[in-house]
């Protein structure tokens, strides 16, 4: 018999989850990050040291991303 599990992501996911969930590309985060997102709030550096910048992973808080974009009129 087979077990079937399902699986909801954290609050704050990878860059990999984020394209996943809402379809945006690789480009298109970035954009958003740049012009639009604030850091802290949809997305975060994070490292297990506490190193931020370059060599720290971005994270996305997927439910501030979600309420954003419920929140614009315009998306692209």
């Amino acid at each position: 018999m087979m077990n079937i599990y399902q699986v909801e992501p954290n609050k704050w996911v990878s860059n990999v989850l984020i394209e996943a969930i809402t379809g945006l590309t690789e480009r298109r985060i970035k954009e958003y990050r740049m012009y639009a997102w604030q850091e802290g709030i949809h997305f975060k550096h994070a490292s297990p040291k506490g190193a931020n910048g370059t060599t720290a992973k971005l994270m996305y808080n997927r439910i501030e991303i979600d309420r954003f974009f419920d929140n614009n009129k315009r998306v692209s």
